[in-house]
């Protein structure tokens, strides 16, 4: 793959994936917090085809990337990747279809809109059809790849870490592309820490891929200026969180009013997840800094 088809097609799914992931984590968000505060119900079957498809978005980059990284392994790594898509749209697939029979006994007027499940049907469908063929007809009769790699448990450790840094990444920036449809005129300074806040996962989500699109450039300053910057942004947004019922009122409308219980709980997990990859990429752009003066 050349590099300028990579990057215009991980922009495209970035765009796309970001706000089909947004949906798909407020959902998820919305039945945990329903549980938690004992308010049962029966929105977690519908919730998974958006769900899938937000997996299948987390999961499209990772195959072009590594396509990219190893074009000698395409027949294994495309029939990898064939496996887990179709997985993914065969769950979503039976989740619509037993929340209309089972649940709502109507595929029309269900939560979360109507025509909500049959939308969700045609769109696994077609994804399970269009994955099929693209199997059979492209990859199957491709020759074996000239390289062979192991799947070890470090590399799977490492890619399910990655999948869910991606989902973070474009469940925040998601947030950030549709904020300006919530932001509120009276207190659109106070939301404006947190808005970028949301752009820091996809920063350094951006700086892991530059660094695999071309290995000579360092990253060591730029990635220590977005450690920096994630510090810097972070402070505002916890004290807010804390203290300030009017900031919380006015990010509310861009999540579930049931999310709001949670949000100190999620903040503190937003701010130690970036943390923690800010710093080992710091750590991993300064070790190949040092390196590369001997």
């Amino acid at each position: 793959m050349k590099k300028n088809n990579l990057i215009i097609a991980l922009v495209i799914f970035t765009v796309i994936g970001s706000l089909v992931t947004f949906y798909a984590c407020n959902f998820i968000f919305s039945d945990i917090s329903n549980y938690a505060t004992g308010f049962a119900n029966n929105t977690l079957l519908s919730s998974l085809p958006i769900v899938m498809l937000g997996a299948m978005m987390v999961s499209v980059p990772f195959y072009l990337l590594r396509l990219y990284q190893r074009p000698k392994t395409i027949k294994r790594l495309s029939t990898t990747y064939c496996i887990i898509v179709f997985t993914l749209a065969l769950i979503g697939f039976a989740g619509a279809l037993l929340s209309g029979i089972v649940v709502y006994r109507s595929f029309i007027k269900p939560y979360p809109f109507p025509g909500y499940l049959i939308f969700s049907l045609i769109i696994h469908l077609l994804i399970l059809v269009g994955i099929s063929a693209v199997y059979f007809l492209l990859i199957r009769p491709l020759e074996e790849d000239e390289e062979k790699f192991k799947v070890t448990p470090k590399y799977v450790l490492y890619t399910v870490g990655m999948f869910i840094f991606v989902g973070l990444a474009y469940n925040r920036f998601g947030g950030l592309l549709l904020s300006p449809l919530f932001i509120m005129l009276n207190t659109w300074l106070l939301t404006i820490p947190m808005y970028l806040w949301l752009l820091v996962p996809l920063a350094l989500l951006t700086l892991k891929v530059i660094s695999i699109i071309n290995k000579s450039i360092n990253l060591f300053i730029p990635a220590l200026v977005v450690a920096i910057i994630n510090i810097i942004l972070a402070i505002p947004v916890i004290i807010l969180t804390l203290s300030n019922t009017l900031y919380v009122s006015s990010v509310s409308p861009l999540m579930p009013l049931e999310r709001l219980i949670s949000m100190p709980i999620e903040t503190f997990l937003h701010f130690i997840i970036l943390v923690s990859v800010s710093i080992t990429y710091v750590l991993k752009e300064k070790k190949k800094r040092a390196s590369s003066f001997e």
